[in-house]
C-alpha cells in the first residue's frame, strides 16, 4: 500500500475530497512519513527522514481518525469525556 493510500485508512471518506483538495492547492502542507515530536505554544517539531524540523504553527488540530488511542492522550494528563457511540 502506498503511503497516500495509507493516509486514508483511518479517516473518515467524507473529509478526504476537502483534504486533498487543500494540499493541492497549497493551503495544506502534508508531511508523509513524519512523526510529530513536540508540539509547543508557537511551533511543532517534526522528525522526517531522520531530520527535525521546525514548524511555526499558531495553532495545531490533532486528528485522530476512527479509532483514537486514547490511553496514550490519557497519559498525557489529558482528562476526556467519553460518549456513547453517537451520542455526540
Amino acid at each position: 500500500m502506498s503511503t497516500a493510500a495509507k493516509i486514508w485508512e483511518h479517516n473518515q471518506y467524507w473529509v478526504r475530497p476537502d483534504i486533498e483538495n487543500r494540499i493541492k492547492a497549497g493551503q495544506i502542507k502534508a508531511l508523509l512519513n513524519a512523526r510529530v515530536e513536540e508540539i509547543t505554544k508557537d511551533e511543532v517539531a517534526v522528525e522526517q527522514h531522520a531530520q527535525t524540523k521546525r514548524i511555526p504553527a499558531m495553532q495545531v488540530f490533532v486528528l485522530t481518525g476512527y479509532h483514537p488511542d486514547f490511553s496514550f492522550i490519557e497519559s498525557l494528563g489529558v482528562k476526556i469525556r467519553r460518549c456513547a457511540a453517537g451520542a455526540g
